[in-house]
């Protein structure tokens, strides 16, 4: 073989669309110029799937939620709602509420919404999906469990006794609006009643607060009336009566010690 001399091996390249093949000149010995070795090509087949992932190179971006079909955006959802990531899980269900036109799914995600606002304490956004609820679909099978949740949602929401009094009787008018359906609930009727006795006394004491100021610096009319209405709204309560009691001795006192 030293006395050998190859020649130079030309390289040919030819591509298609299915294979890549690999074509070599023969090496001879150069005495009598008779082939002494082929060097065989290589062919390799290359699949479309594989030439297509090789061509594309770049991952695919990930859908946004405006992009997502509903059952992707369910799934992110309930994955969003484990990990409490509160505001993804809401884009989500927002997402799926444009998405539905049908009024049944339309009332079943809006209640799903007011659900997931309670679940993450968002009260007031709660109180204002479900009086939505209640509003639009006052004969959804759910209506009994909205009516119970915003009244819960509702009683948490109220400020101390000491503080403005409005959300105390936005909780009222929505415990007597369960208490006085037409339907008759019973489902949660012991756990209302209580809410509602608890707000009552909040108010009570709120006014009975008011009363004892204005006896403090010599109002007595402003005093006389707010133990009126005490004595009106607020007599089937005994602690409150108690105390409406007293407040009715501090100001005779007070009127005897000015005469």
């Amino acid at each position: 073989m030293a006395n050998l001399i190859s020649k130079i091996t030309l390289a040919i390249i030819i591509s298609t669309s299915t294979y890549y093949v690999i074509y070599t000149k023969e090496t001879k010995d150069p005495i009598s110029n008779s082939p002494i070795e082929k060097i065989p090509g290589k062919s390799k087949k290359i699949s479309s799937a594989i030439r297509k992932r090789k061509s594309s190179g770049i991952k695919k971006k990930p859908l946004t939620i405006m992009q997502m079909p509903e059952d992707e955006l369910v799934q992110l959802q309930k994955n969003a709602a484990l990990e409490r990531d509160f505001p993804l899980a809401i884009k989500c269900l927002e997402r799926r509420m444009k998405l539905n036109t049908n009024p049944e799914t339309l009332a079943n995600l809006i209640f799903e919404l007011g659900q997931l606002q309670f679940e993450f304490n968002k009260l007031e956004p709660c109180i204002k999906t479900l009086n939505e609820f209640k509003k639009k679909f006052p004969g959804h099978i759910e209506i009994e469990e909205a009516h119970y949740k915003v009244c819960v949602a509702s009683f948490l929401n109220t400020l101390g006794s000491e503080k403005d009094q409005t959300n105390t009787d936005i909780a009222i008018n929505l415990a007597n609006e369960y208490l006085d359906h037409p339907t008759n609930f019973k489902k949660y009727r012991s756990e209302v009643e209580t809410l509602k006795q608890q707000t009552l006394k909040q108010k009570a004491t709120h006014e009975l607060m008011i009363c004892e100021s204005h006896i403090k610096t010599g109002h007595l009319a402003g005093a006389k009336r707010r133990l009126a209405y005490l004595e009106q709204e607020f007599s089937n309560i005994p602690e409150i009566n108690s105390q409406v009691l007293a407040l009715h001795e501090k100001v005779y006192s007070h009127k005897k010690n000015i005469s």
